[in-house]
């Protein structure tokens, strides 16, 4: 059955969900001691793990992955670069504080940095690396 507001739905739906993760964002960033990320020199734990995520065990663990996968070369490095970004780590360091976790706030503060460093750094990068790579960064046609 064809309905005619079908697209408008889906376009409110994926507004909504979109203002969820930011919320999420949001409050998540709220939760974080900025002053002990930066008193205990977390900010600098946080930028070197995030640098040898992005950079060395991402794509030696996802590489492999991908080769079963009929993707040209330039879309596997595209998929390794970009990879997913959000709120589910910070959310999974949450469990450590909310269990008692020794060094709990540590651990949140050195995922928030990575998260931030990730997001920002790697996400912004997105459109260059896909060009680089040739990979077109064109809208999916939306289904009817």
């Amino acid at each position: 059955m064809r309905y005619a507001a079908r697209r408008a739905v889906r376009d409110f739906g994926s507004a909504l969900t979109d203002l969820g993760e930011l919320a999420a964002f949001v409050a998540l960033g709220l939760t974080v001691d900025l002053a002990l990320i930066g008193d205990a020199g977390l900010w600098w734990q946080g930028l070197v793990l995030a640098a040898l995520l992005g950079l060395v065990i991402r794509p030696l663990v996802v590489t492999p992955l991908l080769l079963p996968v009929r993707l040209s070369w330039g879309e596997r490095g595209f998929v390794v670069w970009s990879g997913l970004k959000g709120a589910v780590p910070i959310l999974l360091a949450s469990l450590a504080v909310v269990n008692g976790t020794d060094d709990a706030s540590e651990i949140y503060g050195i995922v928030f940095v990575v998260v931030l460093c990730s997001v920002v750094v790697q996400g912004s990068l997105v459109p260059s690396v896909a060009a680089r790579l040739g990979v077109d960064m064109v809208p999916a046609a939306p289904h009817s």
